[in-house]
């Protein structure tokens, strides 16, 4: 009991400033707008929320490791497209669904064997294969839109279970099955050591280029899931329906996980994420421009990493004056 008591303290303090803030947006909003408690709303809320995370639980992950992933907004946007398509084809589900993330796999194993194997930087790497997803998606539907009703895959983007959206039960499944993996598996230390220190990673014998592949594999896996589910839950079938990168690393970033790598917390990723819609919907309900949405969001992540890069040299400082006062002691002590 008192082991809880003190884990559930310490996590309150790790997230209390973004929980503060996430309590400010919620009364705001509510305050400068009349419908944004209305239950409705809250679904909408509680269901954007929860597409987020699938997309942010998958970047936690890759960003753990010390690498990082542009193209899952466009792998994204793939998967929509090709499941969507072959749907309207005939393919029964349990055909089209696994078919399409083995695609969406296929995408996360060039990012890490070109990662890994060409010493390319992430950053460069995924930007690429986003350009190669993007492209696809165009071609392969001709550029064009299309009507999707056929019920039983429908229902995987806009199905209910107690009346709650069908979105919310996967983001708790998977918020559950990586969480195990981050935190109680010897693959989930692999990933926070590699994300620590690369070098010291490799001394310590782990293989640190099946780690980073493993992520990457895992963040576009998730990234396909949820572009299929988006798919259905639109009825419709577009290649523009791509999620926004930038979204899901603002969630992630300002939930706490640090881009130097090491430090995943899916936790913070869950609270950024709802930071971010709760901010989005407000703004909505507020008429504000998308283009001002946008800049807010920018200054948004800006202030995240900065406060992420302050924190992590304030820890290193407080290990140097640690060390130097050791050695002092030890001085004396002769």
């Amino acid at each position: 009991m008192k082991d809880f008591k003190g884990k559930f303290i310490s996590g309150l303090k790790r997230y209390s400033g973004i929980l503060v803030v996430l309590v400010v947006f919620f009364i705001l909003n509510s305050v400068l707008t009349d419908t944004f408690l209305s239950t409705d709303n809250l679904i909408l809320v509680a269901r954007q929320t929860a597409t987020s995370c699938m997309l942010g639980f998958g970047l936690t992950i890759v960003l753990a490791s010390g690498s990082f992933d542009l193209s899952l907004g466009a792998v994204y946007g793939l998967c929509g497209v090709l499941s969507g398509l072959w749907c309207l084809a005939g393919w029964p589900i349990w055909l089209n669904l696994p078919v399409v993330i083995l695609i969406a796999l296929a995408f996360g194993l060039a990012n890490g064997l070109v990662i890994t194997k060409t010493m390319v930087p992430a950053f460069i790497a995924t930007l690429g294969t986003q350009y190669i997803a993007t492209g696809s998606s165009y071609l392969i539907s001709g550029g064009r839109n299309y009507a999707l009703m056929v019920d039983s895959f429908n229902f995987l983007g806009t199905g209910r279970i107690f009346g709650l959206p069908i979105q919310i039960y996967y983001a708790v499944l998977l918020f559950i099955v990586l969480g195990l993996l981050l935190n109680r598996t010897r693959t989930g230390r692999y990933i926070q050591a590699t994300g620590s220190s690369l070098t010291a990673a490799k001394f310590a014998g782990i293989n640190t280029t099946k780690i980073k592949i493993i992520v990457h594999v895992l963040c576009s896996a998730l990234a396909g899931f949820a572009g299929i589910t988006n798919t259905a839950r639109l009825f419709n079938v577009s290649p523009g329906n791509e999620a926004n990168p930038i979204d899901a690393i603002c969630a992630v970033v300002i939930g706490g996980t640090s881009m130097a790598g090491g430090n995943g917390t899916l936790v913070g990723t869950l609270f950024g994420a709802m930071v971010m819609t709760v901010l989005s919907n407000g703004l909505n309900h507020m008429g504000l421009n998308s283009y001002w949405q946008q800049v807010i969001k920018g200054i948004l992540i800006i202030g995240a990493v900065a406060f992420d890069g302050y924190k992590r040299l304030a820890e290193e400082r407080a290990i140097t004056r640690a060390i130097v006062k050791g050695e002092e002691k030890a001085a004396a002590a002769k």
